[in-house]
């Protein structure tokens, strides 16, 4: 498999060539606008945010969301406008949450443990808010906005920069790393215990897989999160994501 650095950079060269001074218009470069703008802001909306920093934090959401396909094809984003996304960014930003937010001298990456409970927490009240939508399709019956795990991690992602987007590439490229796994360490478990191990590690608790990745390559991580301005879980998820990808 590629080193990680080589198959970030790629990734970042896209952006690169798509630039107006400063500032980037590809539309990969989305997630910085977004991540930055609810990193900068996030103690003001905590506190008592204006209506306008409201609209904007859910419009920075909505705008990233459509860049990266959350609007496209039949999917019930598409008939709502960018205030139904103000009670998730209500609950993003709730203090209980403060521990995913990796910044410098912080790295919650470092207590497993307390990040996964966290995280959990996270995903499943975002997941019942999403739920609760509905939305209004010509010809159709009131409906709800399912909340699929690639939308509730996508919005994570661009907001704290706390987990990877599980899309179809990035399940894409974990197969691959899993199948690495398993010639890496052939040698050293037996066939059977091995399997059940990694469809353990695998199907159930795949935020673990991740976080012994970071831990086994946490210095050439924690450079390219300098490099990029990102945080882990942006790193991982672009390298896992382009090794996904159809070349």
């Amino acid at each position: 498999m590629k080193k990680i650095t080589t198959v970030v950079d790629q990734f970042y060269s896209f952006i690169k060539k798509d630039k107006k001074g400063n500032n980037s218009n590809h539309r990969f470069s989305q997630w910085d606008y977004c991540y930055n703008f609810f990193k900068n802001n996030r103690e003001v909306l905590q506190a008592k945010p204006t209506k306008e920093l409201k609209y904007q934090a859910c419009l920075q959401l909505a705008f990233y969301l459509a860049s990266w396909g959350m609007f496209r094809g039949s999917t019930g984003l598409l008939w709502k406008s960018s205030n139904t996304f103000e009670p998730i960014v209500q609950i993003l930003c709730k203090d209980k949450y403060d521990g995913l937010i990796y910044q410098s001298g912080k790295n919650p990456l470092l207590n497993p443990s307390k990040y996964c409970k966290c995280l959990e927490a996270l995903y499943e009240e975002l997941s019942k808010c999403i739920r609760s939508i509905k939305y209004f399709k010509p010809g159709k019956n009131t409906q709800k906005i399912s909340p699929t795990p690639t939308l509730i991690t996508k919005i994570i992602l661009g907001t704290l920069g706390a987990a990877p987007a599980f899309d179809n590439y990035f399940s894409k490229g974990l197969r691959k790393m899993k199948k690495e796994f398993y010639q890496r360490d052939k040698n050293t478990q037996s066939k059977s215990h091995h399997e059940d191990k990694m469809h353990n590690i695998f199907e159930r608790d795949i935020t673990w897989l991740i976080l012994f990745f970071y831990d086994n390559n946490k210095e050439e991580i924690n450079k390219l999160c300098k490099d990029h301005n990102a945080t882990p879980m942006k790193i991982i998820d672009t390298y896992i994501w382009q090794i996904g990808k159809p070349i």
